[in-house]
C-alpha cells in the first residue's frame, strides 16, 4: 500500500513538472532564469489528439548571458504524454553560468506545436518507478519470507519446537 501511495505522490509531482515549464508557440520566443548551471533539455510539444509527434520540428536556439550557446540534438528517446499533451525530447544545451537565456524557436512545424524547456525528466522518470518499486519488492519478499517460515514451522513435529513431549519433571 505504501509504494502504492509513493507512486501516485510521484507521478503527480511528475505532472507538475511538467504542467509549469514555461512554453511559447512556434516562431516564438522563451525566456529562462536559469540560477545555477545546468543541462537543460528542450522540448516539443503538441496536443495529443491533434498532431502526432513528429517532423517537421521548430528551429532552435539559444542565447545566454555571455553570447550563443551551442545547441545539440537529444540523443535519446524521451516521450510524455501529460492530460492532452504529447512532448518529445528535441535538444539539449549547457546552461554554464546563472543568467537569462532566450530560446527562439523558428521554423513551420504543425500549427499546434509548442516548445518548453527544462530539465531532463528522466530522473523523475526513474525516481517514480524505482522508489516504490523497490518498495514492493521488499515487501513481497517479506511476506514470501514470513509465508514460507510459517508453512515450515507447521510441518516440523510439535517436539522439534522446543517443546517437551513425553517427558515430566519431577521434584527428586
Amino acid at each position: 500500500m505504501v509504494a502504492v501511495v509513493w507512486a501516485v505522490a510521484e507521478f503527480a509531482q511528475l505532472g507538475g513538472q511538467i504542467r509549469d515549464l514555461p512554453r511559447t508557440g512556434v516562431p516564438g520566443e522563451l525566456t529562462l532564469q536559469v540560477d545555477e548551471p545546468t543541462s537543460l533539455v528542450v522540448y516539443d510539444e503538441r496536443r495529443s489528439w491533434t498532431t502526432p509527434i513528429g517532423g517537421p520540428y521548430p528551429d532552435i536556439e539559444v542565447e545566454g548571458p555571455d553570447g550563443e550557446v551551442d545547441v545539440a540534438p537529444y540523443r535519446a528517446v524521451m516521450n510524455y504524454r501529460w492530460w492532452r499533451t504529447v512532448g518529445q525530447a528535441r535538444a539539449t544545451f549547457e546552461a554554464e553560468e546563472p543568467g537569462i537565456y532566450t530560446l527562439t524557436a523558428q521554423g513551420d512545424p504543425p500549427g499546434d506545436t509548442r516548445v518548453t524547456a527544462g530539465p531532463s525528466f528522466v530522473t523523475s522518470v526513474v525516481t517514480t518507478l524505482l522508489g516504490p518499486g523497490v518498495v514492493l519488492a521488499l515487501g513481497l519478499l517479506a511476506a514470501a519470507v514470513s509465508a514460507g517460515y510459517r508453512a515450515a514451522r507447521r510441518r516440523e513435529p510439535t517436539g522439534a519446537r522446543g517443546g517437551r513431549s513425553g517427558s515430566s519433571r519431577s521434584g527428586s
